[in-house]
C-alpha cells in the first residue's frame, strides 16, 4: 500500500496505475472464494480487496474496479484532476 501511495504523485494528469491480480470487490467475496477453495487456498498470499483499497487511497486518487473472473480483477488508479 505504501508503494502505491508513493507512485500516485508521480503520475501525469492522465496517467494510470493498473493492477491485474487475484482480487475481490468486497471482503465477503474474498471469504466466500476462500471457503470454496480451502484445499488450495494460500493463506500466506496477499489478495486485493477493492473496497479496502479504496478507503485507504480515496484521499489521493480515484479507484475503479473491473471483475474479470470469479477471483480476478483489474484495479485502475488515477490521480484526481
Amino acid at each position: 500500500m505504501e508503494f502505491i501511495k508513493e507512485l500516485i504523485p508521480l503520475l501525469k494528469q492522465d496517467g494510470q496505475i493498473m493492477i491485474g491480480d487475484v482480487a475481490f470487490k468486497t471482503r465477503a467475496q474474498l471469504e466466500a472464494c476462500r471457503h470454496a477453495n480451502l484445499k488450495i487456498w494460500d493463506d500466506d498470499e496477499f489478495y486485493f480487496v477493492f473496497e479496502e483499497l479504496t478507503k485507504a487511497l480515496e484521499h489521493i486518487c480515484q479507484c475503479h474496479y473491473h471483475q474479470v473472473s470469479h477471483c480476478g480483477g483489474i484495479i485502475i488508479l488515477t490521480p484526481y484532476k
